[in-house]
């Protein structure tokens, strides 16, 4: 099976242009190809991977299906070899630009919205080492790679046919940035959210003071630039106290700054400190004990597995968590419960868009005619007939809270 230059091969597969960012490495990856074939394309070593990855029989089928398109074209099998290498060698899946690959061609295989997927099957043995070097438990590695037949059915669900596009957001998955346990996802980060964490030792009280230059609107629910908002007041620090424009809780920013005195208040969140960025997968409802039972484990598995990763807090960012929420739907919503028992905060120039996408599987809707099937869909359209706007908002919460997860702690 001879190595062609890329040119050659890029050519005769007819890939598109943008095809030139998998150059880099090309002839490195080819010197070290296999012969005959890397083991990751025969049948018996892919059907063990389906397996040992949780695939669903569906979807195993679809792939082994697939399978003799890629290996009875000696093309696309070193395409394949060079695309794996570029995940999980060099340079490495998180450093790869994986926003810029493009789709291989329709012409080029039957299932050609498939081959990146194979791509990341082959990556399974090097994850699974780092899961045991970690003493990570069987079951989070196939609950954390569940995502990768969620995302190659939201392909199918918009494409009509089996394949994976969302590439980008899979490297934290294969890389082990990201666990999912349980209900929810982790993923090793940095705060990014301009807020200011502060705690009272004395009734375990916290509040978030907003960074300076931050705006925000009259309802207190918008935060961003946008020079028509008014400017918060700046946030500072001396001696005597830590000053700003206080965050409250319900995820809106409050009319008057305050001062919270040094001697009773310890800082407990900065951007930049290490955190864990929250995840809510799709899937399954978003049930507020199972949420619950996540942070517990998280709790305690962080600290076994990673003991060198000092994390601060729990951080997310949703369409979920717009604050409205709590007067569209009922109490005993999921979203409503889940809202009520963290630390909400206004994301800055957020925006509806995802909102309408996530619910009904598309940015823009016809009010007339977008279904209004289940209570989230109503509560949405509803809110748009009356003029409102839907934004996406944050939160946090922090690992000494846990425990008093489902009696709303930071509103008591």
């Amino acid at each position: 099976m001879t190595a062609r230059p890329f040119e050659a091969l890029a050519t005769g597969l007819g890939l598109p242009p943008a095809a030139s960012v998998w150059a880099a490495g090309w002839e490195a990856s080819q010197a070290c190809f296999p012969d005959p074939l890397p083991g990751f394309l025969t049948t018996a070593e892919l059907a063990a991977t389906c397996r040992r990855i949780g695939f669903s029989t569906e979807l195993r089928d679809v792939v082994l299906g697939a399978l003799p398109e890629v290996t009875s074209d000696p093309r696309l099998c070193r395409l394949l070899w060079h695309l794996y290498r570029r995940l999980f060698v060099e340079p490495g899946m998180l450093k790869d630009d994986l926003a810029a690959w493009p789709a291989l061609p329709l012409a080029a295989m039957p299932h050609a919205d498939l081959f990146p997927a194979f791509a990341y099957l082959a990556g399974l043995p090097q994850i699974e080492a780092r899961y045991r070097e970690r003493s990570l438990p069987r079951e989070v590695l196939v609950d954390t790679l569940s995502d990768l037949e969620l995302w190659i059915r939201e392909h199918r669900a918009k494409t009509g046919r089996w394949g994976l596009s969302n590439l980008r957001w899979l490297t934290n998955h294969f890389s082990g940035n990201l666990l999912r346990i349980g209900r929810l996802q982790f993923q090793f980060a940095t705060s990014r959210y301009p807020y200011h964490a502060w705690r009272q030792p004395g009734t375990g009280r916290v509040q978030l003071l907003a960074d300076t230059d931050l705006r925000f609107s009259a309802d207190g629910l918008r935060a961003g630039s946008a020079p028509e908002l008014p400017l918060a007041a700046p946030y500072r620090r001396d001696a005597v106290a830590v000053y700003g424009l206080p965050i409250a809780p319900r995820g809106h920013s409050l009319p008057e700054p305050v001062a919270l005195p040094m001697a009773e208040w310890t800082g407990c969140l900065e951007p930049g400190d290490p955190v864990l960025n929250l995840h809510i997968p799709a899937g399954s409802p978003m049930a507020v004990e199972a949420c619950g039972e996540s942070f517990r484990k998280a709790g305690k598995l962080f600290p076994k597995c990673f003991p060198e990763y000092a994390s601060r807090a729990y951080v997310c960012g949703s369409w979920l968590l717009d604050p409205q929420f709590e007067g569209a739907l009922g109490p005993e919503s999921n979203i409503v419960r889940f809202l009520r028992e963290v630390y909400l905060f206004p994301l800055a120039d957020a925006s509806g868009r995802q909102t309408v996408e996530r619910v009904f599987g598309t940015p823009e809707i016809d009010l007339a005619t977008a279904p209004r099937d289940t209570s989230l869909r109503r509560a949405i359209i509803a809110h748009l007939e009356r003029g409102g706007v839907w934004r996406a908002g944050g939160c946090v919460l922090f690992p000494e809270d846990v425990a008093g997860w489902g009696t709303q702690v930071y509103r008591r």
